[in-house]
């Protein structure tokens, strides 16, 4: 499943620049979902509008169909209005606004990375290399036109001159550090919900997997006493994990942020 190894990994801010050489794989996300969805039974284009936790079930609402089950594993993206009605927020997570695509005819180096941001960019840009010729690239912005603003974005950069859009996407990633619980009875509550992403760039799929992981196995465990009690375990251990982590890349967010605001 593995679509590029990115060994460099350049992240620029106004006159700043720093090389990190971490060897970092690149997945092919369609055939990685595809195999991870073999077997399962899937709803497509099937929106979970609320979940209500009864003493012995919990009722998944949809638009089509209300779910029963013995608990739920909340991992329905950058929403949070189930966190909010059982306690979990502490505050509204920021949110970066996304707009990228799959685009051909590049010349980008296939082992590199970049991010780049500056003053007059509140947000920050990617290429993320599929091969010499490909590339994923996109922008995150708090507001604004973010489609403009990634094409602009493009045109600083000679390698993508010749480039050519195949397939766009857009979206929203949190980008202020975890919420501030991640359990209770009968719910656990994973990815871009439970705010698991890195804070500087909105990369999130290794801490998806990893958490993810985590919660089935708890789940697993705790299936037939699944108590806010039991399903705290889930967080003791994703901290444990890579809970560090996450505080520290917000620690550096805010401070790229500061000097941000101090060169303008």
């Amino acid at each position: 499943f593995v679509k590029a190894l990115i060994r460099e990994h350049v992240l620029a801010l106004n006159k700043h620049r720093r090389i990190l050489n971490i060897d970092y794989y690149k997945l092919d996300r369609p055939k990685f979902e595809k195999w991870l969805a073999k077997d399962l039974n899937i709803r497509l284009s099937c929106k979970c509008n609320d979940v209500i936790i009864e003493d012995d079930h919990a009722l998944v609402i949809t638009a089509d169909v209300t779910c029963k089950a013995k608990m739920v594993i909340l991992a329905y993206g950058a929403y949070y209005n189930i966190q909010e009605k059982y306690g979990l927020l502490d505050k509204k997570p920021e949110q970066l606004i996304c707009y990228g695509g799959i685009f051909s005819n590049c010349d980008v180096d296939p082992n590199k990375f970049i991010f780049y941001g500056e003053n007059d960019v509140m947000g920050g840009f990617w290429i993320f290399p599929n091969s010499k010729h490909e590339a994923n690239i996109g922008f995150g912005y708090f507001k604004g036109d973010v489609k403009k603003r990634c094409y602009e974005m493009m045109k600083r950069f000679p390698e993508l001159k010749n480039a050519k859009l195949i397939r766009e996407y857009a979206g929203i990633v949190p980008c202020s550090g975890p919420i501030k619980k991640s359990y209770n009875d009968r719910m656990l509550v994973c990815g871009n919900a439970a705010g698991h992403v890195y804070a500087g760039s909105g990369e999130g799929i290794s801490y998806a997997l990893i958490g993810g992981k985590i919660a089935g196995e708890v789940a697993s465990k705790h299936i037939n006493d699944p108590s806010e009690k039991n399903l705290k375990e889930y967080e003791n251990l994703w901290k444990k994990k890579f809970g560090s982590s996450l505080k520290h890349e917000l620690i550096a967010r805010n401070f790229l942020d500061k000097l941000d605001s101090n060169e303008k």
